[in-house]
């Protein structure tokens, strides 16, 4: 910082296809820039103009994609690796056990993915609720982390959550493998 608002009013002013417009994750993709983002159950696609100012629509017209996946909540991520798309998402309830970060797989940021399961969530003794994550890659390496959420045992209350980063690793297929929460 010191970051500032670069247009002086929200980027996504309206539920386009009834998602929630939160939680956005921004992405290249051949030399062209998109955002994902989305809450209560949709997901959308966007394109970014050149300047990042605006949205700009994509070849057919469209302002958006659907991109919904399966038990889809919240917490769009899109990332690209040794030419796989991966596309993690917060599934489940953010006031329950049940939340978790699941993910799939494809060949390009449109899709088609495959679903691939669950990546990170309960992990007793040490905590719950798991989820809403980013991913960062260490520059130059194929060192990978993931940032997320989670309620510490014994719980505070449903709203208590801390910030946790851990280690992601992929296995010989590209699959992500568990992440395995560190204290």
């Amino acid at each position: 910082g010191p970051y500032r608002d670069l247009i002086g009013k929200p980027l996504i002013d309206r539920f386009w296809n009834c998602a929630q417009p939160i939680d956005q994750y921004v992405f290249e993709y051949k030399g062209e820039w998109y955002m994902i983002y989305g809450g209560w159950r949709r997901c959308n696609l966007v394109k970014l103009a050149k300047d990042f100012r605006s949205l700009v629509p994509f070849e057919d017209g469209a302002m958006w994609r659907d991109m919904t996946p399966k038990d889809y909540v919240e917490g769009s991520v899109m990332f690209e690796r040794k030419g796989k798309w991966y596309f993690m998402y917060s599934s489940g309830s953010w006031t329950r056990d049940s939340y978790r970060v699941n993910y799939s797989v494809g060949d390009s940021p449109f899709g088609p993915f495959e679903f691939k399961g669950k990546v990170l969530g309960v992990q007793r003794p040490l905590a719950t609720g798991a989820g809403h994550h980013s991913v960062a890659c260490k520059p130059g390496t194929d060192e990978w982390y993931i940032c997320y959420h989670r309620r510490p045992i014994p719980s505070k209350g449903r709203d208590h959550r801390v910030v946790c980063i851990d280690r992601m690793e992929f296995d010989a297929n590209g699959d992500i493998k568990p992440i395995v929460m560190t204290k």
